[in-house]
């Protein structure tokens, strides 16, 4: 299979499939890009189960200590249960375009609550909007209820605006530092005023607490009201190299060159800010396929579990398993650690990580493996949950049936070698000596298919993609 197209289902997915393998084998990388397009069109909602469902709308203070506990457990249940369905998405989903985007999304627009109704609201409007127009998910997520909640837009009242949402939207979700003045914060906070939701997580502008009067903001006049604001910041071109840079150094790894965020940036712009040609134009271009770029990028955790859950077709059957491996490796998918988002690159990385990283595809390949209750002390509720007493088995189901087929285009001698061709992008010449190794074992039939995969996907170089 073409290393392009390896490189480009690790950065615009969450790394190839065995079906993948199969059914790209022979096609060229634009090719790719359209079918990667295709496959993400529609969008299925997730959903937290019925176990743990609640009200959109709770006030924990009128609740006895007993529910209130029970409440709190179901909150957290809830939102691990959403953790573990959105991972399985990101595994085996076809819309990997879709889910790989909308990973980017969850860590621009990042927000931590605990309440898991909002966070699914949240999660399946960033999945719906991903690759739509940037403006719409911007007025979208500006009106969402885990948004309202988390930057504490109950509290911006005409009376005494909260700075804390415009401030953000500025400085973190639009057009970036530098391009706007502390006015415009103040200003910009005032015509957010009122946005509210109701108990059903509707929006709705409470006109009793909404600024009415005249705003000024970057240099604009007049009765500006929260998407006049937006509107505004859209206007400025800045605003597309900000997101472009983004974007591009999500799917490169890479800091953008002048003469190439221009490029792209404009274009960004004439589209009306359509995500959907920003990233087709970064997929379709030569320098996305730079041997600098190429196998130089450090995985995410996310992206590293997905990856191997994706290649391996391994489903746990609870999500107790993949919630801890997210615990142990620092990266837990709806919990960003603050609203700038999660660290990146090297910071993923250090010697206990690392161990925890090399490890996993061996546990991975168990056919069940204990997960211990007392680094999870949740009620046993749902699909993703363990008990609270006891270590509880995870079984594990993978299928190994089909890498091993598409591995075996090549006789026995050559699918180590095939094998690995599959698995890294990096240069693989300082890795011929262990690959002779492991054909020779295989050949003899010393080990297995499985252990050899093992080997494969606990070195170093699967760390980079």
């Amino acid at each position: 299979m073409d290393r392009h197209v390896i490189h480009l289902l690790n950065r615009a997915g969450f790394g190839p499939s065995p079906q993948d393998i199969k059914i790209f084998a022979h096609q060229s990388r634009n090719k790719v890009v359209d079918a990667l397009f295709e496959s993400s069109s529609d969008v299925e909602d997730l959903q937290v189960i019925d176990q743990v469902r609640v009200p959109i709308q709770i006030d924990l203070r009128k609740l006895d200590f007993k529910a209130r506990r029970k409440m709190k457990r179901r909150l957290k249940a809830g939102k691990q249960s959403l953790n573990y369905r959105w991972l399985l998405q990101m595994a085996h989903g076809k819309a990997q375009l879709r889910e790989k985007i909308s990973f980017f999304w969850h860590d621009h627009f990042a927000c931590n609550i605990g309440h898991s109704r909002l966070i699914e609201k949240q999660i399946n409007t960033i999945r719906r909007h991903a690759l739509g127009y940037f403006g719409d998910l911007v007025v979208a997520l500006s009106k969402d209820p885990a948004m309202i909640e988390y930057l504490n837009s109950k509290q911006n009242v005409k009376a005494h605006p909260n700075e804390n949402f415009g401030r953000e939207l500025l400085e973190l979700f639009t057009i970036g530092i530098g391009n706007y003045s502390e006015f415009d914060i103040k200003e910009a906070a005032r015509a957010f005023t009122g946005w509210r939701y109701d108990e059903e997580g509707n929006f709705f502008v409470d006109k009793d607490k909404h600024d009415e009067g005249q705003k000024q903001f970057m240099g604009r006049h007049g009765n500006f009201s929260g998407e006049d604001i937006i509107d505004i910041i859209l206007e400025n071109q800045k605003t597309g190299n900000y997101i472009t840079e983004k974007i591009y150094y999500f799917l490169t790894g890479e800091l953008i060159g002048e003469a190439v965020l221009e490029d792209l940036s404009s274009k960004f712009y004439a589209s009306g800010y359509h995500i959907g040609t920003l990233i087709e134009n970064i997929l379709k271009s030569d320098h996305f396929y730079s041997e600098h770029i190429i196998g130089q990028k450090i995985k995410s955790p996310v992206e590293f579990i997905a990856g191997l859950l994706r290649i391996t077709q391994a489903r746990p059957a609870r999500g107790s398993f993949t919630f801890l491996a997210q615990e142990r490796l620092r990266q837990k998918l709806l919990s960003p650690p603050n609203v700038s988002g999660w660290i990146a690159d090297k910071e993923w990385i250090d010697m206990s990580t690392l161990a925890d990283r090399l490890n996993l595809a061996s546990k991975l390949l168990q056919p069940e493996i204990s997960v211990s209750a007392k680094s999870n002390p949740l009620s046993d509720e749902g699909d993703g949950l363990v008990l609270k007493k006891a270590d509880r088995l995870v079984r594990i189901k993978t299928n190994l049936i089909p890498l091993k087929q598409v591995s075996r285009a090549k006789n026995r001698k050559h699918q180590i070698h095939h094998l690995a061709k599959m698995l890294y992008t990096v240069n693989m010449v300082h890795l011929h000596p262990l690959l002779d190794e492991l054909t020779e074992k295989y050949v003899k039939k010393e080990i297995l298919f499985k252990d050899a995969l093992n080997q494969l996907l606990s070195l170093p170089e699967y760390q980079l993609h």
